[in-house]
């Protein structure tokens, strides 16, 4: 979804030795709650009460994916992403990370083309899949950080059956060929092909344009796909749709209020997360106001816990459970200025961001290594003093990492995650942060250079790759020991 123009890039992280020299980095490259709402076990069945206390474990699994789900998957829109991956060699020290100057091009757009999104991961994350629009139609090419490329869905092969200009991509790798989710927020569908047949079918419309694509949980059953509506703006329901593509049976299931789905998956399984805040249980009046310009009257602020509900998704009936585990985080949140859309989630402004993996005011990634899911959230302990939270959960919910904490900012940036070694880096644009068991800090790159913006990372053998630009582009982190 995203068209990033790329620019020379010379820049350096400096870190914190004494903070960070413990930790190694790889070169192997919702809600729930007591309120959670309903689900339905196929589509159009009756609802049945789907909530979940922040502790609950029952109806989740550990991680299970298999081969035969599919062997890549993909993120894009900033809510559903490969989880990590990377180059096939043993960890190296990562103590800090030196920029290339260069930003090498690693794919030319096709005539008639003039965007290209991030459609996900490929080959355990050192390659990438992106879409191509063309005409309203989607191409489908993987790239490796050599530069070499391979086309996997041809625009001539199908014919589509959406409207709009396509705004979000999925895609993942079967042992058959792809599939690929495609919408332009009225209209969500599917496209498989199996050799050289491309099927393509509708799986919803709506006229609100709200139709979101969270991506697929590669299963050794067959592989889920996950999308939902809903607008994370108002204080309003979203459903969730789970489909098994080789039955193509629906499982839906409702969540009270915005709760900011998000989907992050690797070979090793797939985690979905939910945001969940109930104003009356998890806030109280902090004595302070924001003052509202224009003689709008001031709001009250409260000083709240919300929660992010993680699910290990192992089958579609998990999903219809309490969480796996529950993560609190401290925030200070207030009603907007002269909106009547109640204080919570909603009115909550995201500091972390847009890019794969990320939602409102989290995001997440796997741990090649581990396969840990490490997590970035959003707090603010008072008004005017934001920053980030770092988890890391293994597929029991034990955390190797719990309640490190790293002064930063990144609103309205171009953000990337990634994780080496257990060590999870955060930057957006110039601003970042990085945290591991040791502890967390924040730091910032050179402000007098133009950086990338990534639409994706790619994990390298002794680094980070960025790719972004007007063209898909390439632009590498090295580590330093």
């Amino acid at each position: 979804m995203h068209s990033i123009v790329s620019a020379p890039i010379v820049a350096r992280l400096v870190f914190l030795l004494s903070v960070l020299s413990s930790a190694a980095c790889s070169s192997k490259g919702g809600a729930g709650g007591d309120n959670a709402g309903s689900g339905s076990a196929t589509a159009g069945a009756g609802s049945a009460t789907a909530g979940a206390g922040s502790d609950a474990q029952a109806g989740a699994l550990g991680s299970s994916a298999g081969s035969s789900g599919g062997g890549s998957v993909a993120g894009a829109a900033g809510r559903g992403t490969q989880g990590g991956a990377g180059a096939s060699s043993g960890p190296t020290s990562c103590l800090a990370l030196s920029p290339s100057a260069d930003v090498e091009p690693l794919y030319t757009l096709p005539s008639g083309a003039t965007t290209w999104q991030f459609a996900g991961s490929d080959q355990g994350g050192s390659a990438a899949l992106i879409a191509v629009p063309l005409n309203r139609l989607v191409r489908l090419v993987a790239l490796t950080s050599s530069g070499s490329s391979s086309e996997l869905l041809n625009e001539t092969e199908y014919n589509k059956n959406w409207s709009f200009d396509p705004t979000e991509v999925q895609a993942l790798r079967t042992n058959s060929g792809v599939a690929v989710l495609v919408t332009d927020n009225a209209q969500a569908t599917i496209l498989q092909k199996d050799g050289s047949t491309v099927t393509v079918v509708g799986l919803q419309q709506t006229s609100n344009l709200d139709l979101h694509l969270l991506g697929f949980a590669p299963l050794s059953s067959g592989p889920l796909a996950l999308y939902y509506q809903g607008d994370d703006t108002k204080a309003a329901n979203e459903t969730l749709t789970v489909l098994d593509i080789t039955s193509m049976q629906k499982t839906t299931r409702v969540f009270s209020g915005p709760v900011n789905l998000s989907l992050v998956s690797s070979e090793a399984g797939a985690w979905l997360a939910a945001e969940r805040l109930d104003l009356a249980k998890d806030c109280q009046d902090s004595g302070q106001v924001q003052t509202c310009s224009g003689g709008a009257p001031s709001v009250p602020v409260y000083s709240c816990t919300w929660h992010l509900d993680l699910w290990s998704v192992s089958s579609a009936s998990v999903l219809q459970g309490a969480p796996l585990t529950t993560l609190d985080v401290p925030a200070s949140i207030s009603q907007r200025c002269d909106d009547m859309t109640p204080a919570g989630l909603a009115t909550f402004s995201s500091t972390l961001g847009t890019g794969a993996g990320f939602a409102a005011h989290h995001a997440m990634a796997i741990d090649p290594v581990s396969n840990a899911l490490a997590v970035v959230l959003q707090r603010a302990s008072m008004p005017g003093a934001p920053g980030v939270q770092f988890e890391m959960v293994n597929a029991s919910g034990a955390r190797a990492v719990t309640g490190v904490t790293a002064a930063v900012s990144a609103t309205n940036a171009s953000s990337w995650l990634a994780v080496r070694a257990s060590r999870i880096f955060m930057c957006g644009d110039h601003r970042c942060a990085v945290g591991d068991a040791s502890g967390g800090t924040s730091f910032t790159l050179d402000a007098s250079l133009d950086l990338l913006g990534a639409s994706g990372v790619m994990l390298l053998p002794d680094g980070i790759g960025l790719l972004g630009g007007t063209s898909p582009s390439l632009q590498t982190l090295s580590c330093t020991h």
